[in-house]
């Protein structure tokens, strides 16, 4: 009898704590750039979250971030598009960003978050495989967890930094045809 008594309050404690508020904070910059309205760009950025849950919740806090794949589009766009550039050429690229792993945690006045992520390029034409790679990053800071987006957003930046530097190594030829 004690231990299942032991057992009903595990489970209610664990249930209350899960319905607790969570204070969704957008992690988008007031002042985001977004790359809508041009013609036909050298590529394009595809961000997949379907292997993660968004919003991204904070462990250790009622709090998450909501945007952060579309905080991770806009970096990843905006420090790709000048490698795709400087390759010339007409070529038309797809970017397929696929978020595998988000994680934040709260703990002891500290924010963590991290994200890992799996990246393929394509040739738009024909939609012909050119090359695969991961990129993961971390940032931390002393920071309330309310006030993490700048984290998300370095997080973000450093992965795109990391693609658009591989794009730049690739030896990508024009295709058979």
């Amino acid at each position: 009898m004690r231990w299942g008594r032991c057992l009903i309050c595990c489970i209610a404690v664990t249930w209350g704590a899960g319905c607790a508020p969570v204070h969704v904070v957008s992690v988008l910059s007031p002042h985001e750039a977004r790359h809508e309205g041009a013609l036909t760009p050298p590529l394009t950025v595809i961000v997949d979250s379907a292997s993660v849950r968004l919003p991204v919740t904070v462990a250790g806090a009622a709090v998450a971030y909501a945007d952060v794949d579309r905080v991770l589009e806009d970096a990843v766009l905006s420090a790709s598009l000048p490698a795709i550039a400087r390759r010339g050429g007409e070529r038309r690229y797809e970017l397929f960003v696929e978020i595998v792993e988000a994680r934040a945690e709260y703990s002891g006045g500290r924010l963590v978050f991290e994200l890992t992520t799996r990246a393929t390029l394509r040739d738009r034409n024909g939609n012909t495989y050119i090359a695969q790679t991961h990129a993961r990053s971390r940032a931390s800071r002393t920071v309330p967890p309310e006030g993490g987006a700048s984290e998300v957003r370095t997080v973000a930046e450093t992965i795109g930094t990391e693609l658009a530097g591989w794009i730049l190594g690739l030896e990508v030829r024009a295709p058979l045809g």
